[in-house]
C-alpha cells in the first residue's frame, strides 16, 4: 500500500511537470505551440539522475516537422527544464493513423536528441 506522504508527492511530481510541459508551450512560437497542443508529454528519468522528455505525436508528419524546429525547441527546454538532458520524439501509430516506414502498430518509435548539459 502506497503511504499518504508518497501519492502526495506523486500529485505534486505530476503536477509540477504539468506546469514545466506548460511553460515549455508558452516559450515557443506561436506555430510550435500549436503543434504541441496536438502531443502527449511524459519525464522519464535516465542514468545520472538526468531526464528525458517524450513528445508523443500520433503522426510521421508532426515528428518531422518538430525535429525541424529541434533548436528552438532544445533551448527552451534547456532553459525552463534544468535536469533534462535528452528530448526524444515519438510516434505512436493508430491502427487508422499515419503509417512510418518501418513502424510497428502499438510500437512507439521516433527520434532522441542530446542537449548541451555542460552549463548543468
Amino acid at each position: 500500500m502506497i503511504s499518504e506522504s508518497s501519492f502526495q508527492n506523486r500529485s505534486l511530481s505530476c503536477s509540477l511537470y504539468e506546469a514545466a510541459i506548460q511553460r515549455l508551450q508558452d516559450a515557443l512560437p506561436a506555430f510550435l505551440e500549436q503543434e504541441f497542443t496536438q502531443c502527449q508529454f511524459g519525464i522519464v528519468p535516465g542514468p545520472n539522475h538526468q531526464k528525458m522528455l517524450f513528445v508523443i505525436t500520433e503522426s510521421c508528419s508532426q515528428v518531422e516537422r518538430l525535429s525541424a524546429h529541434i533548436e528552438i525547441i532544445s533551448r527552451q527546454v534547456e532553459r525552463l527544464m534544468p535536469g533534462v538532458a535528452r528530448i526524444a520524439l515519438c510516434i505512436r501509430p493508430l491502427d487508422d493513423g499515419d503509417v512510418c516506414e518501418n513502424a510497428a502498430p502499438r510500437r512507439v518509435v521516433g527520434r532522441i536528441f542530446e542537449l548541451d548539459t555542460s552549463e548543468l
